[in-house]
Formats: structure tokens, C-alpha cells, sequence
């Protein structure tokens, strides 16, 4: 309710601005009416967007090379909210372009989680005795998905590293590309 409260005061506000100045002749003030309304107009679909209103994104307008481009900048949480920012400035009648690289996304956890479902599969292939002597498994995993490649004795052991790697919390897919070693 609060927040769409906020996101009707913007735009009323942002309407009684372009009313006031509706009536002025200059080719100035007409551009930077039409700036404001555009960014009162981004700005009052981010507050009516229960995701997007949480986030503290500044949004001005400007004229950049005859275009009117919507500039974005503040702190995100991930690249859908700065994707999700970005077409919701582009879909406005009058925006050329976007221009987003001012906004920050937050550190992304993917890598040490990526790390960590890593070193688990490591650890559990010592202790199921994959990795003996002679045996050769590389695990690298990436946004969630193991990657899986190396030399086991038997295609036993390769099926069994392929459900124990599956067996994580935080895996998306195993690619495997593990072979048996012929020696």
C-alpha cells in the first residue's frame, strides 16, 4: 500500500510539473520537460514494482546525441535486477537508449559457492577412494554446473563420481567427461 501510495505521488507530482510547464514556448524547457516526465515516469514503475522498489537506483534523463537516454546507477543484488531495471526503462515511449553502467551489481556468491561444491566433490572422491593412485579426476564447477574430466579404472567409478557430484546441494548438472584408463 506504501508503496503504491509513493508511486502515485511521484507521478502526480511528476504531472503537475508538466502541466505548470506545458504552456512555455522555449525548445529548452520543452526537451527538459520531456526529460523529467520520462524519468518521473521510470522512477514511478520501479516504486510500483514490489521487487524493483526495494532497490535504491537513481534514474535521471538526457539528451545524448539527439537521443534521450535513460542513465540508471545505484546498487543491485543481481544482473536479473539490473536486466530487469533496464527493460522496464526501455519499454517507456520517448527512451532511446539505456545507459546501466553505472549500476553495481552486488557481489555475486556464485563463485565461492562454486568453490565450495567443488572442494566437497574433491573431498568425497578421497574419502569413496576415487582419487587412489594412478587415478586422475579434475572437478571444476561453474555457475552450478560440475564439470567433471580424468581417467577412472572402471565405468563403475565413473557413474559413481557422476551421482556422487549430483548429490550436492547447489548442482545444477554434471558434465562428465571422464574416460577409463586403459592402463
Amino acid at each position: 500500500m506504501k508503496k503504491n501510495i509513493l508511486a502515485i505521488s511521484v507521478l502526480v507530482s511528476s504531472l503537475a510539473f508538466v502541466s505548470v510547464n506545458a504552456f512555455a514556448d522555449d525548445s529548452n524547457n520543452s526537451g527538459a520537460l520531456e526529460q523529467t516526465k520520462i524519468t518521473a515516469l521510470v522512477k514511478s514503475e520501479i516504486a510500483a514494482n514490489s521487487h524493483l522498489s526495494a532497490l535504491k537506483v537513481h534514474v535521471s534523463t538526457i539528451m545524448r546525441e539527439g537521443k534521450t537516454v535513460v542513465i540508471l546507477s545505484g546498487p543491485v543484488d543481481s544482473n536479473t535486477d539490473k536486466d530487469a531495471l533496464v527493460a522496464l526503462a526501455k519499454d517507456n515511449s520517448g527512451v532511446d537508449e539505456v545507459d546501466a553502467r553505472a549500476v553495481q551489481v552486488k557481489e555475486s556468491t556464485d563463485t565461492l559457492s562454486d568453490a565450495s561444491i567443488t572442494a566437497k566433490v574433491k573431498a568425497v572422491y578421497v574419502k569413496e577412494g576415487l582419487e587412489k593412485l594412478g587415478a586422475r579426476v579434475s572437478v571444476e564447477t561453474v555457475k552450478g554446473v560440475v564439470h567433471l574430466s580424468g581417467y577412472l579404472s572402471t565405468q563403475a567409478e565413473i557413474d559413481q563420481a557422476v551421482k556422487l557430484a549430483k548429490s550436492f546441494n547447489g548442482v545444477t548438472e554434471v558434465k562428465s567427461s571422464l574416460a577409463v584408463d586403459k592402463q
